[in-house]
């Protein structure tokens, strides 16, 4: 039998030319020599539907990079603002350590006058405004050297788009679009000759988002699935051309390394002796399997400058594995009743469909009591949830209910972490809202609202009370500032964030250039640093300022301060020292300002107070405050919060669900810095108790208060695991995107998750995949190995289908299920029902695109495949 092959990662070597021209890269591009192109979409390793060719170039001082941005679609958008719209990002992880990132969006010119308009303030503050840029960045380095502001971005020299017609016909006017983007040298590689890298392509238009090297966690900015960039070759390939197993034979056949430099892993992370047979070039070599091994082997090269890190063999399970392969999707049960509302007939019918379809579960995302969330006009699901629960009564329970009737198996979903959400305003209703720094209330549970307490908390001596009378502010930017009189300058002020009066006092004002020391950033605020940079300054002095808010209106016209958040301003109190202060990020004078409540997603980011953003000079917001708690999240090292988590799933159980599910770090909180508010006083007396002292200000002691909390969720998940099996449940977690970054490092809400002590433990009996594929490195080097030794079943969740199964779903169904099998997953779930259907005026479930299909195709590909047959050729290797 014919083996599935395929490369771990892909790899590129740049070119060394005497001359940095971009018109002779072109040419080289066009003749396809030593160029890099072969991209693939999202879901699984297939072909996007043009080609993007790349190549890379350096003189020794700059590197030149050339794409070719092929197209067959003509206009993608009626909408000149979007025309053709064609997205191309670069990527690097400069350290090397499949951590940090520096991801760059060029963004091609638009023929539009909209793309010079001022970005208007979001409506909610669940999305910040945004500002439209040619280059676009984004920035992960969870390293301690980014808190200060000293530390250097990443930023190309230049860039340059090109437009090219091959043909007069005006059916296609545009044949490709080209892209040149020149590097200092130095800048990328001076920690090294490789780096990694990465190059996506997003072509809205088409719903296509395409990846040079295959992007196995969320989306393109993760370096943690990033290929490899060398500043010169050669590097040794190793190739497998071959794998064919007979019996319990395997043989394998190839070239590039030697034969006794070569190493196999099973599917378990175990050694699998290799037979040499011949030892020349290309060798051959031989492994005996083990009875009821399956799943996905990786092949080792041993040595420096070794490409790719492994290669994939894939043993397809026996009949009896594929046909208990799950087939799941995930009600989110707020979204899934926006279009109309449920009866217990209704639901009856949705699930004896999925299960026509071949559907063998349902995920139940459960929220269950939460007035504020379920009750509330703000949200669109008010009117549907009261007429669901008049007909149904539990909605969650009669979820499960009707899967369970239809024989489906139904698993309660928690997100522990989203039973608050600070980026939404509602009104307060006494039970289950909490007010938060804008003045204003946002929801959360009633346990939540009852326990202040028992949530994120800074630690109280390192809060900067406000010192009033505010006598002086500062603003800095790191741009240049327009030119500016005290005419051009109001000053409003307001008690409660709604209505804004002009101040009536006296002040001075002054706009200059100036030296300001570096700081570095704590969470008890700044520090100074040795060292300066020039700054521009709008300085206010001789205030009297007793307001908490306050909006300084620099001119009329749209500008904007360029600055980290922690460096754009300063204020000092009546005592003439630093007061505490938060800057706004959105909203206005008119309706209000909101304090860093943009949503960041579901990837790795930075702090946010730490990253350099575009404040609005002609509107920006302060509250002469800090918060001392973030209101709506519970600390995983509070008892009282591990008793919440253990009641809301007891709901799910007492409800029939077959399991539950605990999801962890996705949720909807905007946050300016978790590492301020790590420091709960049960850390604090658990720090205290381990370490005889207080924490200090020190990234030593960061990592030490990281792994309290870490341990105080997994005594939560013990907890849970126990409540679950002692009903004879199953118990389930949810690893996402996150949970590859050390606690050595700056990971997200600073808490690492100890999965690999919940499997060791046995405290699971499955793991669920949020985020990553079946072609991630990181969950066949780390995740299925270990879940392996240990019995668990492993199953992959698809992406967030906002746009439902997509124009080429259908056709990517039956390689995304036998991938996802092949490589020794155990289900696949798609996200989420919403996307896949709605309720008709009439409450009849109506699908958007062909649902039925994709399951037709998903059926199978779980049935065995002719053993004559390969599954996929092996990958395409790098040019170097």
């Amino acid at each position: 039998m014919q083996l599935g092959l395929r490369d771990s990662n892909r790899w590129c070597a740049l070119e060394t030319v005497g001359r940095l021209d971009h018109r002779a890269l072109r040419r080289e591009i066009l003749a396809e020599q030593g160029v890099e192109s072969g991209f693939t979409v999202l879901p699984v390793p297939a072909p996007v539907q043009d080609p993007t060719v790349f190549k890379a170039v350096t003189n020794g001082r700059q590197v030149l990079f050339g794409f070719a941005l092929y197209n067959s679609t003509g206009c993608l958008s009626p909408r000149a603002d979007t025309a053709a719209e064609d997205v191309t990002e670069l990527l690097f992880d400069l350290r090397h350590d499949r951590c940090g990132f520096f991801q760059f969006r060029f963004t091609p010119p638009q023929p539009s006058p909209v793309r010079n308009a001022a970005p208007a303030a979001a409506s909610q503050p669940h999305r910040d405004r945004e500002i439209p840029a040619a280059v676009a960045s984004s920035v992960f380095q969870p390293y301690p050297e980014y808190r200060r502001s000293d530390a250097v971005d990443l930023q190309p020299l230049r860039h340059e788009w090109r437009a090219e017609r091959f043909s007069p016909c005006a059916i296609i006017p545009l044949r490709v679009r080209w892209l040149f983007v020149w590097f200092r040298y130095a800048d990328l590689f001076a920690r090294g000759d490789v780096i990694g890298f990465n190059a996506a392509r997003s072509r809205p238009g088409i719903d296509e988002f395409g990846c040079w090297n295959y992007a196995g966690g969320n989306g393109s900015a993760d370096a943690a699935h990033f290929g490899n960039l060398y500043a010169s070759g050669p590097v040794r390939v190793l190739r497998l051309r071959s794998a064919s197993k007979t019996g319990s034979l395997l043989a394998l056949r190839g070239t590039g390394v030697p034969a006794r430099r070569l190493r196999l892993s099973g599917p378990r992370g175990e050694d699998i002796p290799l037979e040499v047979g011949d030892r020349g070039k290309p060798w051959a070599v031989q492994a005996r399997i083990p009875p009821g091994v399956h799943g996905r082997l990786r092949l080792v090269g041993a040595g420096r400058r070794v490409e790719p890190g492994f290669v994939a063999i894939d043993l397809p399970p026996p009949r009896r594995k594929r046909a208990a392969f799950t087939l799941a999707v995930l009600y989110d049960s707020p979204m899934s009743i926006i279009s109309n509302h449920y009866t217990p007939g209704r639901l009856q019918k949705e699930m004896r469909r999925w299960k026509e379809l071949g559907l063998t579960r349902v995920h139940v995302q459960n929220y269950a009591n939460w007035p504020s969330f379920w009750e509330r006009p703000v949200h669109l699901w008010h009117r549907h949830h009261a007429a669901t629960v008049r007909a149904c009564g539990d909605f969650f329970a009669a979820v499960v209910r009707a899967a369970r009737e239809a024989g489906l198996e139904a698993i309660g979903d928690h997100k522990v972490f989203d039973l608050g959400f600070n980026c939404w305003f509602v009104d307060p209703d006494g039970r289950s809202t909490v007010e938060d720094i804008e003045s204003r209330h946002v929801p959360v549970i009633p346990e939540i609202a009852a326990h202040p307490e028992w949530t994120f908390q800074a630690n109280p001596q390192w809060l900067r009370p406000a010192v009033f009378p505010v006598r002086a502010i500062r603003l800095f930017s790191e741009t240049p500032l327009p030119s500016l009189d005290p005419g051009d300058l109001r000053i409003l002020v307001s008690s409660d964030n709604r209505v804004y009066r002009p101040y009536a006092g006296t002040f001075t004002f002054s706009a200059k250039t100036v030296r300001r020391k570096h700081r570095e950033w704590t969470p008890a605020g700044t520090v100074p640093l040795p060292g300066a940079a020039v700054n521009g300054c709008l300085e206010l002095s001789g205030l009297s300022l007793q307001d908490p808010y306050a909006a300084l209106q620099f001119g009329r016209d749209p500008w904007f301060l360029r600055h980290r958040g922690y460096m754009v301003a300063e204020v000092l109190g009546n005592d003439g020292a630093e007061t505490g202060f938060t800057v706004a990020t959105n909203g206005d004078s008119r309706n209000g300002f909101s304090f860093w409540k943009g949503w960041m997603g579901w990837n790795n980011h930075n702090e946010p107070l730490l990253d350099r953003r575009m404040f609005p000079g002609h509107d920006f917001g302060l509250v002469f405050r800090e918060m001392p708690n973030m209101p709506t999240l519970l600390e995983p090292a509070c008892e009282g919060a591990h008793g919440i988590w253990l009641e809301r799933l007891r709901h799910s159980l007492d409800c029939g669900a077959d399991g539950v599910a605990v999801r962890t770090y996705c949720h909807h909180n905007g946050m300016m810095q978790y590492l301020k508010y790590a420091f709960a006083p049960s850390v604090r007396a658990e720090y205290a108790r381990r370490y005889g002292r207080a924490p200090r200000l020190s990234d030593a002691d960061y990592v030490r208060i990281r792994r309290i909390r870490g341990e105080g969720f997994t005594a939560f998940m013990r907890a849970a695991s126990a409540e679950a099996r002692r009903r004879g449940r199953k118990f389930i977690c949810i690893l996402e995107s996150g949970v590859e970054i050390p606690p050595e490092r700056d990971l997200r809400m600073h808490l690492p998750l100890e999965w690999r002590r919940w499997i060791t433990e046995g405290l699971l009996d499955e793991i669920r995949l949020k985020y990553f594929t079946a072609e991630s490195r990181f969950v066949h080097e780390e995740v299925l190995p270990l879940a392996r030794k240990h019995g668990l079943r492993v199953t992959v969740t698809s992406r967030c289908l906002h746009t439902g199964i997509g124009p080429r779903g259908v056709e990517l169904a039956r390689q995304t299920i036998r991938n996802a099998i092949d490589a020794g997953l155990d289900g696949y779930c798609l996200y989420e029902q919403q996307n896949l259907l709605d309720l008709n005026p009439l409450g009849r479930a109506t699908f958007k695109g062909r649902v039925a299909d994709w399951f037709s195709e998903a059926r199978k590909a779980m049935e065995p495949c002719d053993p004559r047959h390969a599954i996929r050729e092996p990958s395409k290797g790098g040019t170097a």
